[in-house]
């Protein structure tokens, strides 16, 4: 279970949460080389809950964005083919958008001096889900 202090919860199955941010959790993971950084956490608004999850790998490679999620697809080194089967990322968005929520992607850039964006800098994933506002808890979980 994820328990983030104050405010709403989240109204998933457990088993459906629990796949969603191991395979989220997995394939940032996976990108990343030994001693990489990964962080998530969830950010609560005013009607929705948004969970990021950020890796400093090599980032989504240009144009594959509008591609990650479909079934099947995977953009891995050679070295890796086979080992991933290029579903956990189309799963994911499946069971998100089944509870109501939006799932996307995007490269971790930063504005340079000169006003363009740097070199990619890593992966973020990012999971939005209506809050449930709720009177009797002070917790907002994954249950």
């Amino acid at each position: 279970s994820l328990f983030i202090a104050e405010g709403a919860h989240w109204r998933w199955q457990r088993r459906a949460a629990a796949q969603v941010f191991e395979n989220l959790a997995t394939n940032a993971i996976s990108f990343c080389d030994a001693g990489g950084i990964i962080r998530i956490w969830v950010k609560l608004q005013t009607d929705s809950c948004l969970a990021i999850i950020e890796d400093n790998g090599p980032g989504f490679p240009k144009g594959s964005l509008d591609k990650i999620f479909n079934r099947f697809y995977s953009d891995r080194p050679n070295s890796a083919f086979g080992e991933h089967s290029g579903l956990g990322l189309s799963i994911s968005k499946q069971v998100v958008e089944a509870h109501g929520g939006v799932i996307w992607a995007e490269n971790i850039t930063s504005k340079l001096s000169t006003g363009e964006e740097s070199d990619i800098l890593g992966a973020r994933l990012l999971v939005g889900l209506p809050r449930i506002c709720s009177e009797t808890t002070n917790y907002m979980g994954i249950t």
